[in-house]
């Protein structure tokens, strides 16, 4: 039986307007001479369900330490989160809760039967960009490493340039720590963020990017090749752009993989 290639991440990680056969994850898979695994991307979520994608197919045995794994990790400031089950936009987690939503939550019934009183009350103003950059950031650095912790074969690739991701997260612990974790004391948390006094916020770990594949050095990030026009019919990357995303992917993945060997 063949390796598998796993596909973490959002829309821009599945066949979203293109043909099943004729995405970038099928070609890549062919050109690797592995077989797709059945679950690709999870459209229009966000990095809490693609956590949830992760856990459910380490727990039941899916990734072999010899599979391939690309992962992304979708939109910094996407909200979603699984807690809200049924509960969630019908239209996918992208934004905060619609208004009918937000009505539906209110109801006295439904605050009683399910104790969901803290998710009243919503308001796109309310979330803090600061505190889910923040959240995002970590959550990515965890995924890679869950993962690398269950395969040999794995990569990862982001829709920001990652230099600028390290800038911005740099500048969140800078406005983290100039509030004297006024931000974080939301979260009702002991003693965190762990690094609050320390003596230099500058020297806490970033995320060493373990296996990022980079897109074209004429681009300054992913989402500028995703982007480039024309567009597909929703706005995603056009199909006709696929199969050379899988190349520039294959040439990193491939000449990595005969190094290890």
């Amino acid at each position: 039986m063949k390796n598998k290639l796993h596909i973490f991440g959002c829309s821009h990680s599945t066949d979203y307007d293109c043909e099943k056969d004729k995405w970038w994850g099928k070609f890549l898979a062919d050109s690797l001479k592995l077989d797709l695994y059945n679950t690709h991307g999870q459209s229009g979520l966000n990095i809490e369900f693609i956590l949830l994608d992760i856990y459910d197919r380490m727990l039941n045995g899916k990734i072999s330490k010899d599979d391939v794994v690309v992962l992304n990790t979708s939109y910094p400031l996407r909200f979603g989160s699984p807690r809200l089950q049924q509960f969630s936009d019908s239209t996918g987690a992208s934004d905060i809760p619609t208004v009918n939503l937000q009505e539906q939550l209110e109801t006295e019934e439904i605050n009683r039967k399910y104790d969901i009183s803290s998710y009243t009350n919503f308001n796109k103003n309310q979330l803090d960009d600061i505190l889910t950059f923040d959240l995002w950031y970590k959550q990515t650095y965890a995924a890679g490493q869950l993962l690398n912790s269950v395969c040999n074969n794995v990569y990862q690739w982001t829709l920001i340039n990652t230099d600028d991701i390290d800038k911005i997260y740099e500048n969140t612990l800078g406005q983290i720590q100039e509030d004297n974790r006024a931000k974080t004391e939301v979260y009702d948390m002991c003693n965190y963020p762990s690094w609050i006094n320390d003596d230099n916020f500058k020297d806490v770990n970033k995320n060493e990017w373990k296996g990022l594949i980079t897109p074209p050095s004429e681009l300054k990030e992913w989402d500028e090749f995703l982007m480039k026009k024309p567009l597909s019919e929703h706005d995603h990357m056009h199909p006709s752009r696929h199969k050379l995303f899988s190349q520039i992917f294959h040439k990193q993945i491939w000449s990595d993989l005969v190094k290890c060997c």
